[in-house]
């Protein structure tokens, strides 16, 4: 069920920066230094730096995909710090605008999964019992918690606890 949320919580952090960014208003290093050395073009003027939206997707899109699956920790956690640690490295963000994203990012995948995880594995519980969607959503992706009452499948909401 917190597979549901990824995309909306990448979604509502980036809408949160895009009003962060338009509030902070912070030119990039790329601009605001003299004579910086940066890998790729410098953003246009007017793109704000505060906080970067790469590393704002990135932990929301990593922390959502933990958390709904967390045995691919191992693969995506080096992918979206690599991501977000390459905006200071191209000379494009400072440290900050990468550690604002970051937070920002993973926490709002956190309080979405904290609000919704209980609310969103009841509601697909209830359309298991649909016939069609039934049949849609009584399979599961790995070792589920087996079967409940009379057969059905039973799903507890891995986080929160």
């Amino acid at each position: 069920m917190l597979a549901l949320l990824v995309p909306v919580a990448t979604l509502a952090a980036v809408l949160l920066s895009e009003i962060l960014k338009s509030l902070v208003r912070e030119e990039r290093p790329c601009r605001a230094i003299a004579d910086v050395v940066t890998l790729v073009a410098c953003p246009a003027s007017g793109d704000w730096s505060f906080p970067s939206n790469h590393a704002t997707v990135a932990a929301a899109s990593t922390m959502g995909l933990v958390l709904a699956w967390r045995m691919l920790a191992l693969l995506i956690v080096p992918i979206g710090v690599a991501l977000a640690f390459s905006r200071v490295y191209v000379g494009v963000h400072y440290p900050h605008d990468v550690l604002a994203g970051v937070l920002l990012g993973a926490g709002m995948s956190l309080l979405l999964a904290w609000a919704f995880a209980r609310p969103l594995t009841r509601a697909v519980d209830r359309l298991r019992t649909r016939p069609v969607l039934g049949v849609l959503l009584a399979s599961t992706s790995g070792p589920g918690p087996g079967p409940g009452p009379a057969g059905q499948a039973v799903s507890k909401p891995r986080w929160p606890a």
